[in-house]
């Protein structure tokens, strides 16, 4: 199975279930038209280039000169502690193994735009940058690679509110006949705005809540983000990752409900999308965001704490 219909399966089987499984505002009657053509676009760049067999690791030797990959370093946390359930994530525990920013060679525009198996390892790289090497999320190779990465995001969006009224027209399948309008396309199954977001921020997000309450741990990072990212309210950064975290985990501790229905049932399980259906970011500027986002809860998970709510003594 091809990774586009690969991605076309997972979202039809979402689509069978409830419909607040995916839900942007802001797409208009002709979001689909423009999403297929970023999405043509994008797929013309890609079929120029061969995909090697383990296109992401061979994507990774490109970045390091053909070098061998040296991990970032990390310690060993207390079982259970915030810097245990962070580091240990399944999707930051894997950016730890990314070409580092601090010595490799970045390739140029062009070869990320055009072959999307370079997507996956910028965005790897990036989580590094900012989790593991301590590069801000302002640095200037950072900063570069986000603007080789933002036409990329905003074409990866464009083409979920296309996917997403594709199968309000016709369904998750299967199809007694082929519908009247082809399916919209995109390059890869899971693009940049998908690996930072749903993978990597909801990963976080988990290891920020813990057991606690989501609602005091809501108003803890809605403080905390409000101080740290003057650019966007932090009560809508914190709306963004509850909500996205509310669609991959069970929240039933007091008060948790009253939270959620606030914030909506219907929300994007995905934080980056939600940043962007409620105008606190662009489409072409959402991973900036996301990565700034994801640089404090790093911070806030450098502990032997279990709980965000009592820090270590």
């Amino acid at each position: 199975m091809g990774r586009a219909s690969k991605r076309k399966k997972i979202q039809r089987q979402a689509a069978s279930g409830p419909r607040s499984a995916r839900q942007v505002s802001g797409a208009g009657a002709e979001a689909p038209d423009q999403a297929q053509q970023a999405a043509a676009a994008l797929q013309a760049l890609t079929d120029r280039f061969p995909w090697p067999e383990d296109e992401y690791d061979v994507a990774c030797w490109e970045w390091c000169d053909g070098d061998d990959l040296v991990p970032a370093r990390t310690r060993d946390w207390p079982k259970d502690s915030l810097g245990d359930r962070f580091f240990s994530a399944s999707d930051i525990r894997g950016a730890r193994d990314a070409p580092s920013l601090l010595t490799v060679t970045v390739p140029d525009h062009d070869v990320i735009a055009g072959r999307s198996e370079h997507w996956a390892v910028a965005v790897n790289a990036l989580v590094r940058a900012v989790v593991f090497d301590g590069l801000r999320p302002g640095n200037l190779v950072v900063s570069t690679l986000l603007d080789t990465l933002g036409p990329i995001a905003e074409a990866e969006l464009a083409y979920g509110r296309a996917m997403d009224s594709w199968l309000d027209r016709y369904g998750p399948g299967p199809y007694d006949q082929e519908p009247p309008e082809p399916e919209p396309e995109f390059p890869e199954e899971d693009g940049p705005l998908t690996t930072l977001g749903t993978l990597t921020l909801t990963d976080a997000t988990w290891a920020v809540v813990g057991l606690d309450p989501v609602g005091k741990v809501h108003a803890m990072l809605a403080r905390v983000l409000d101080e740290a990212l003057p650019e966007v309210e932090g009560t809508v950064v914190a709306d963004a990752l509850i909500g996205a975290f509310a669609h991959h985990f069970q929240c039933e501790e007091p008060g948790d409900a009253e939270l959620l229905d606030r914030i909506g049932r219907e929300v994007s399980g995905n934080p980056l999308e939600n940043l962007v259906a409620a105008k606190a970011a662009a489409p072409r500027d959402v991973l900036g965001v996301g990565l700034a986002v994801l640089a404090v809860l790093a911070g806030l998970c450098r502990t032997e704490s279990d709980s965000v709510l009592h820090p270590a003594t």
